[in-house]
């Protein structure tokens, strides 16, 4: 009797011992996962910014606003086609329902928008 319980008890912490190593994995993953995202949106950002003050001296304030509104509205545009194409290529799953909420109107070209009005504001503001 006490030879199955040892087995047993053998067996378990092995399994917890797999189940917290692989929790550890987890975490350590997702973390160095959210980390290379800051960096990756950080280093974006400065060349980003870096090109638009270069335009804005090649071009003017409110051509380099207008000239990174345009370029950053096609790769989203860009994107978004790519994933409607991709979306409609996949069937739809036949078992579960379609419960999802389509609210209307896509609603992926609103921000873009608004970020053009408010660069287009902000680059006529600064040349006053």
């Amino acid at each position: 009797m006490t030879l199955r319980w040892l087995i047993a008890a053998i067996g378990l912490a092995g399994v917890r011992a797999d189940a917290m190593a692989l929790a550890h994995r987890v975490k350590l993953g997702a973390a160095t996962a959210a980390l290379l995202a800051l960096l990756w949106s950080a280093a974006f950002g400065f060349a980003l910014a870096a090109l638009t003050v270069w335009l804005a001296g090649v071009v003017g304030i409110a051509g380099a606003c207008a000239i990174v509104a345009a370029a950053l509205t096609a790769i989203g545009l860009g994107a978004h086609l790519a994933l409607a194409i991709r979306a409609r290529r996949r069937p739809a799953p036949t078992s579960a329902p379609r419960d999802r909420f389509d609210g209307g109107a896509e609603p992926g070209l609103a921000p873009v928008g608004l970020a053009m009005v408010a660069g287009f504001l902000l680059a006529r503001g600064l040349r006053r």
